[in-house]
């Protein structure tokens, strides 16, 4: 795969961890900032004169410009990293042929102000980029850890698996792990999920799981095309919906409230309550009348009758 060519809009904090981490790794780095004089200083001193300020950089590696164009045409991938409500103004000069096969990361948080829409959201309506060319940084970690170079994390999403794995690369170094964080009851769904020895490998080495041995893992259920992934997403969530709505209600809280029980009977108890109460249903009776009638059951239009 042909090396990416990386760029950075912003010139605050967030945008100098962000130029900071990917030095780690890329041998030139687009930046774009507003301030003449902040890029001078970076010249001469190897720092942001303004944010983080302990943060050194390798200027050999960085391609300073305060020309947004200039830094977007000759940039594969486009980290966004300024304030939310300054968006605007920023990208003000570039049109939907500015980013026309362009990969964008927004690093933002917030919505636009002016539109009220996330970043993502805005960037597709104003600039019609596809949305498996765009991707989204965001924490556990803060600019200042990795400033200081302490070990932290960093959650990367996108549509698109390659778009996610080529920002991931780009940004994981010595300090910075792309992987899984127990948090969010993790600790426990995980080892439920793939079993004890596979969840303390992920959990203690943050490493970075490819598709395939995330499927062996069983961390995901299936591998597909990127371009296959919309359509397959969508036919399983039908071959799911067409079912009886409050029966798909409780068989979801069933497997989460029996997952950790050990009493059994208690188990079954919950069970019988709940096939209780679909025996109840309209929607049972119209399952019956479609068996008998020989056609397809309207569970949703025997709700509203």
């Amino acid at each position: 795969m042909r090396v990416q060519k990386f760029g950075v809009i912003g010139g605050g904090s967030w945008a100098t961890a962000i130029v900071k981490m990917l030095s780690e790794n890329v041998g030139c780095i687009n930046w774009w900032m507003r301030n003449e004089k902040s890029i001078e200083h970076i010249k001469i001193h190897r720092h942001n004169p303004k944010y983080i300020r302990s943060a050194e950089f390798d200027v050999a590696k960085l391609e300073l410009s305060t020309d947004l164009k200039s830094i977007v045409e000759k940039s594969d991938v486009i980290i966004l990293a300024t304030p939310s409500a300054f968006l605007l103004s920023v990208l003000e000069s570039l049109n939907q042929e500015s980013f026309r096969d362009k990969m964008v990361v927004s690093a933002i948080k917030g919505i636009i102000p002016e539109t009220n829409e996330i970043p993502a959201e805005f960037l597709i309506k104003r600039f019609n980029i596809p949305e498996n060319n765009i991707a989204m940084i965001s924490g556990p970690c803060h600019a200042e850890e990795v400033a200081m170079e302490r070990l932290s994390y960093l959650t990367i999403g996108s549509p698109n698996a390659q778009v996610a794995s080529i920002v991931a690369d780009a940004l994981s170094c010595r300090f910075i792990k792309m992987g899984l964080v127990p948090e969010l009851a993790s600790s426990h769904f995980l080892v439920s999920r793939c079993g004890m020895g596979a969840a303390s490998e992920l959990m203690l080495s943050g490493k970075t799981v490819a598709a395939e041995e995330a499927k062996e893992l069983r961390l995901v259920d299936k591998v597909v095309a990127p371009a296959n992934l919309l359509s397959e997403a969508s036919a399983i969530a039908k071959s799911m919906g067409e079912n009886p709505q409050s029966a798909l209600a409780m068989v979801k809280g069933l497997i989460f409230e029996n997952m950790a029980e050990t009493d059994f009977s208690l188990v079954q108890k919950r069970e019988l309550a709940a096939l209780l109460k679909c025996y109840e249903s309209a929607e049972h009776k119209e399952a019956i009348a479609a068996f008998l009638e020989k056609r397809d059951p309207d569970f949703k239009g025997a709700l509203e009758r």
